[in-house]
Formats: structure tokens, sequence, C-alpha cells
């Protein structure tokens, strides 16, 4: 049994640090506010298609290392990776049997979600953010999302396909 698990374990870390790189890489101020949420696609990623190596308390974590290194206020990943971890987890063997657009369509209401708890506490706590552009990743991440959903590869493979 545990060699089934880990190679699952370094598809894991590989994933989410990427992820993570391309989260904090620096950007060009006028691509800054469209730059893509990594991190959220690599959740939905682990939590539908490798549910036993994610975790909430694990996307936790994770947000509270990126708010540490991004500067951003402490726990503002932190709980949008929790949120996204755990309805990823409590519906993971629906969302397996969905289509591209279908998950497509799901990761962009999760992410309106995110970023509405972002706004929230963003304006509680630093004002008022740019609005217009504040949004914009709405557009930009579910378009990556057919970069995962079509690497085979990384899908766990089940014992009665061989």
């Amino acid at each position: 049994m545990s060699r089934l698990i880990k190679p699952e374990w370094g598809r894991f870390t590989l994933l989410l640090t990427i992820a993570a790189a391309l989260t904090i890489i620096p950007l060009p101020e006028s691509l800054r506010p469209y730059r893509p949420h990594w991190m959220l696609l690599a959740l939905f990623y682990l939590g539908t298609y490798l549910p036993a190596q994610t975790g909430i308390i694990r996307s936790w974590l994770l947000g509270i290392l990126i708010d540490a290194i991004s500067g951003s206020l402490l726990g503002i990943h932190a709980i949008t990776y929790a949120f996204t971890s755990y309805i990823t987890l409590q519906f993971h063997l629906r969302l397996r049997l969905y289509a591209m657009v279908q998950q497509m369509l799901v990761i962009t209401l999760l992410l309106c979600v995110n970023l509405t708890i972002e706004f929230l506490i963003r304006s509680a706590t630093e004002g008022m953010p740019d609005t217009t552009l504040f949004w914009a990743p709405i557009l930009t991440t579910p378009l990556l999302w057919p970069l995962f959903f079509i690497h085979k590869g990384w899908r766990p493979q089940s014992p009665h396909s061989r």
C-alpha cells in the first residue's frame, strides 16, 4: 500500500511548489491584477483527483505560508484556501464526473466566493480595494483549468484500468 501512495506525494509536492512559485513571482504592474489564482487551481485539482493527499489543515497552513511570503494580511489566503479545500473534498466524487466546462464553472463560482471573502476582509482592514481590477482573476483563472484537466499524467490510475 505504501508503494502506491509515495509517487502521489511527489506529485502533490511538485504541484504545490510550482503553484506557490507562480503565485509569488513578480509580474509587471499592468499584468498584476490579472494574475491567475494558481493555488486555487492546484487545490481544486488535488481535492478532486488526489483527495487523500490534501486536507483543510494543510491548505490553511499553505495559505499562512503564502500570506507570510507575499506580505499580505495574515490569514486571508489561509481562509480562502481552507474553504476551497473543504468544498472540493466534500464534493470530489461528483466533481470528477463533471466535464471540463462544468469544472470551469465550479472554479469560477469558488473564485467568486473566495474573492468576495478577500474583498470583505480587505475593505474592513485596508480600505476599499480597486473594484474593477480586483475581480479580474475571475476571467483569467478558469481559462487555465484545461492545463490541469487535460494533463492525464497527473491523474491517479485506478487499478482496474491497467
